[in-house]
């Protein structure tokens, strides 16, 4: 049975499913040694196994620092060498199935499997501390897409705390999470998902929920190409990918 490796962020590692399945599928381990690379903390890892068990093609999930990518048959990791490639207008899903030369296709339905939706609102919010972007007025967001309805934000207790300090005039509930199936329970039960890039947004993606994205203008690797997904701001109009030269 095939070994695949990641060595983090979280959203990465949620993000590398459609390609891991596509490979065929097998046992999933994410490292934790903080000289690997990106760094994904034993903490965050404990939080994202319970998710990566449900899902179809996952066979088993394991984490620890022992691994090294040479003793694995797949180093997920490889994706970041198209990380550039954002400028180009491909998104993070693409980068990995380009890495392992998959063929992707922008019609891709939803491919993470969550069981036992629980609804607790309309609307789901997440926003992380990374890839925020001040041009972007939450206020204006929550006034356009959550009337009648008081949202749940998902995340940490910090991140629940900053983001009531940028919309200081409308009611948000918090809802703790233990780990990211918790999160996504509650994102599968939700008609609309708004957040900025996070591990969040990758299940949101996933689930193909309608979604309201903050769009990181420094990373813009998250614009999903399919209905019901509005980016502030819009995706800039993609540089032309330059080709090998023939002579």
């Amino acid at each position: 049975m095939a070994l695949f490796y990641h060595s983090g962020e979280c959203g990465d590692v949620i993000y590398s499913l459609p390609a891991m399945r596509a490979l065929g599928g097998g046992i999933y381990y994410l490292n934790t040694d903080p000289r690997s690379g990106p760094y994904l903390s034993a903490a965050k890892a404990a939080a994202l196994l319970p998710l990566l068990d449900q899902q179809p093609g996952v066979f088993s999930v394991g984490s620890g620092d022992q691994l090294k990518p040479q003793h694995c048959n797949f180093n997920l990791d490889g994706f970041r060498k198209y990380a550039d490639y954002a400028v180009y207008g491909f998104n993070v899903l693409q980068m990995y199935f380009r890495a392992f030369d998959l063929p992707f296709h922008l019609s891709y339905g939803p491919w993470l499997s969550v069981q036992n939706p629980l609804t607790l609102s309309r609307v789901v919010i997440n926003r992380t501390a990374r890839h925020q972007n001040p041009a972007v007025s939450w206020p204006t967001l929550l006034d356009m897409f959550c009337q009648n309805t008081i949202p749940v934000f998902v995340g940490t207790d910090a991140e629940y705390t900053d983001f009531l300090k940028a919309v200081p005039e409308h009611i948000v509930r918090y809802q703790p999470t233990d780990n990211f199936l918790e999160a996504a329970r509650i994102i599968a039960g939700a008609d609309l998902f708004m957040g900025n890039q996070s591990a969040c947004l990758a299940i949101a993606e996933g689930l193909k929920k309608p979604m309201v994205v903050e769009a990181c203008a420094e990373y813009p690797n998250c614009y999903f190409h399919r209905n019901h997904a509005t980016y502030f701001p819009p995706q800039p109009p993609p540089q032309v990918q330059p080709q090998p030269r023939t002579h």
